[in-house]
């Protein structure tokens, strides 16, 4: 059966494989931003305006001057 949506999207490959060690006990999701023409780098995850890394400092219990 198809379903008509109102919004347009589009699927974004990555440009590596999915990785998930054996015996994995955690997952850690993210997002990277919504268009690539809006990245001012190819990965994500170093822009400032992302969390992901403060929310694993605070995980950590680490003390890094960076962030």
């Amino acid at each position: 059966m198809e379903y008509k949506t109102r919004i347009d999207y589009s699927i974004e490959t990555l440009p590596w494989a999915a990785y998930i060690p054996i015996g994995s006990t955690h997952l850690i999701l993210g997002a990277f931003s919504s268009q690539e023409a809006k990245r001012k780098i190819d990965f994500y995850y170093p822009n400032p305006a992302n969390r992901f890394w403060n929310v694993m400092i605070n995980l950590a219990g680490a003390q890094v001057a960076i962030f």
